[in-house]
């Protein structure tokens, strides 16, 4: 069940993040209480929670109960990005910014609680998309290196976006202009990614991946005579309950040829590989004149980035199979005994060896945003945008993608997904190389929205300045992961939790000073008043602790 109906799961995920980016939107874009989408956003929430229920997410329902779930789901989406799209516009008519005459500004809204860097990718308005060149700039008039790509009908803008505040925004500008040669380190060609961080070389009979050589560490990450980002399908015929549990047979095929690969995206900001595959599998019916032709496609889309040291991999399936499981793994040149997997909230470690009995039996280990495998001094995470079934078994890591039971759902899986993947190596553990983080931002990318300013007649904008952040943390491991309008007060809830394990003294910093800090539990209760500073209040946490904090301002 950690795999089972992966379209649910995806919405699933996908919703669980811009609920929680409509909340924070929505309680400071504007911030007044008469503007926060209460009826609206709890509307959207009873869905998606609905949808929840331990037959239904878990994969383990009839086909039937997969066709409603979905328009739920559709519903929740229209509502939240409504409120997301309201929100921004809103708060863009805020800020006390004029951009030039030629120039049309463009709005960079964070939603996490630190300040990070990340890629923009914006599909271009109506009366830019035939536009051959466009320059982005920030709020300053410097340039930012951009690049335009095409996915199916639409053109996107894409550029790197550094230093975009904490819970906060930064102000861009796009303008039309001749083409420009920007400096980058990106290389690739058809067998080889570069940049500043890795270098990566793919296997010119396989398409997978046969060398990552990290710059920084001046060290190989995959396994010598290895091959990784290798699809692996498995025979799975459960003894009892398919669509709940693994029944692997022994049998067993590696994809190690490809059907077509080319150079996709070459730029200043972004390259990449495509790689497409096929599978013939048991349950296709062996007729002429399709005697030999797949039953199931898999196209891989291997992506790096300027100045991010993470390498993306975009999947897209067309998944035809019957008891038959997908995995993607990557054999890693890391020793280690356990392996550490995210909960939610916290973490697990499970040991990498499979020699007793009951190391044995956990073959499969249920995981949300990232796994990882650190030996003494590095390490490789592994994060996905919608998976939950992973596996590290000695060196090899691996992510459990699709399954195709056949009861109680004889359709469970059958058709088009689409999903993301990405390796991170880093230096040290998971918690020197700030993985939680890391995890986080690939779920949720940085959203960019162009807006009109206010007319030249009208008063400038409510204060706001061209960059700001409204909430602001400090150490790395407390992670501010909601914010929203308390339910029965015109207050805002703020809800912490530590993240790696370690008791800690947090900083917070607020947008403007509070006029009152309560400390209340998680049905929101008051338990007691809370001093504060100004702008900052210190509170202590435990190992893994959550706490919720009530801002009256």
């Amino acid at each position: 069940t950690y795999t089972t109906q992966a379209k649910t799961k995806k919405w699933n995920r996908y919703l669980e993040n811009r609920l929680v980016e409509a909340e924070k939107i929505s309680a400071f874009c504007p911030p007044e209480e008469k503007n926060y989408h209460q009826t609206s956003l709890t509307k959207a929430w009873k869905k998606v929670l609905l949808n929840q229920f331990h037959d239904i997410l878990p994969g383990s329902s009839i086909h039937p109960v997969y066709r409603d779930a979905e328009k739920f789901y559709q519903q929740a989406q229209q509502i939240t990005e409504k409120i997301i799209n309201q929100g921004l516009l809103s708060l863009a008519q805020k800020i006390n910014y004029r951009p030039p005459a030629d120039r049309l500004p463009l709005l960079v809204f964070n939603a996490l609680s630190w300040t990070r860097d990340g890629l923009v990718k914006i599909a271009l308005p109506p009366f830019l998309a035939n536009k051959k060149n466009l320059v982005v700039e920030n709020y300053q008039g410097e340039i930012i290196p951009s690049q335009i790509i095409t996915t199916g009908p639409e053109r996107y803008l894409c550029f790197i976006a550094q230093k975009v505040p904490a819970v906060g925004y930064k102000v861009y500008q796009v303008r039309e202009a001749p083409s420009l040669a920007y400096q980058t380190s990106l290389q690739v060609s058809q067998y080889s990614l570069e940049n500043q961080f890795f270098k990566i070389v793919l296997h010119p009979e396989t398409g997978n991946i046969i060398s990552i050589f990290d710059k920084r560490a001046k060290r190989e990450v995959i396994s010598p005579q290895q091959q990784a980002n290798q699809l692996q399908l498995f025979e799975d015929i459960p003894a009892n309950w398919d669509a709940w549990n693994i029944g692997y047979t022994g049998r067993q095929w590696n994809l190690n040829k490809y059907d077509h690969l080319q150079i996709n995206h070459q730029g200043p900001v972004l390259a990449s590989i495509k790689i497409d595959k096929s599978f013939l599998g048991l349950a296709k019916a062996r007729r002429e004149p399709t005697t030999d032709f797949p039953s199931s496609f898999f196209t891989q889309e291997i992506i790096i980035y300027k100045d991010l040291p993470r390498i993306d991999i975009n999947m897209h399936a067309d998944w035809w199979e019957e008891h038959t499981l997908l995995k993607v793994a990557f054999p890693v040149q890391i020793e280690a005994q356990q392996a550490t997997y995210e909960i939610p909230y916290a973490f697990i470690q499970r040991p990498t060896t499979r020699q007793t009995p009951w190391e044995k039996a956990r073959f499969e280990v249920a995981a949300l945003r990232w796994a990882d495998l650190s030996g003494d001094d590095y390490g490789v995470s592994m994060l996905n945008n919608c998976k939950y079934g992973h596996d590290i078994s000695g060196n090899i890591m691996r992510l459990t993608l699709l399954r195709s039971p056949l009861w109680p759902d004889p359709l469970a899986d059958r058709g088009q997904h689409s999903f993301s993947y990405a390796l991170y190596p880093h230096q040290g553990d998971w918690r020197e190389a700030d993985t939680v983080l890391r995890a986080y931002e690939f779920n949720l990318p940085l959203r960019a929205i162009f807006f009109e300013p206010p007319n030249a007649s009208s008063s400038p904008g409510e204060n706001f300045p061209p960059e700001q952040s409204f909430c602001q943390i400090t150490p790395s491991n407390i992670i501010l992961s909601t914010v929203k309008k308390a339910e029965d007060r015109p207050n805002l809830i703020f809800r912490f939790y530590e993240s790696e394990g370690l008791a800690t003294e947090a900083s917070v910093k607020f947008y403007k000073q509070p006029k009152a800090i309560y400390e209340v539990d998680l049905m929101e209760k008051r338990q007691k008043k809370l001093p504060y500073q100004g702008w900052r209040i210190s509170v202590p946490f435990g190992k893994n602790e959550i706490k919720t904090l009530e801002i009256e301002f």
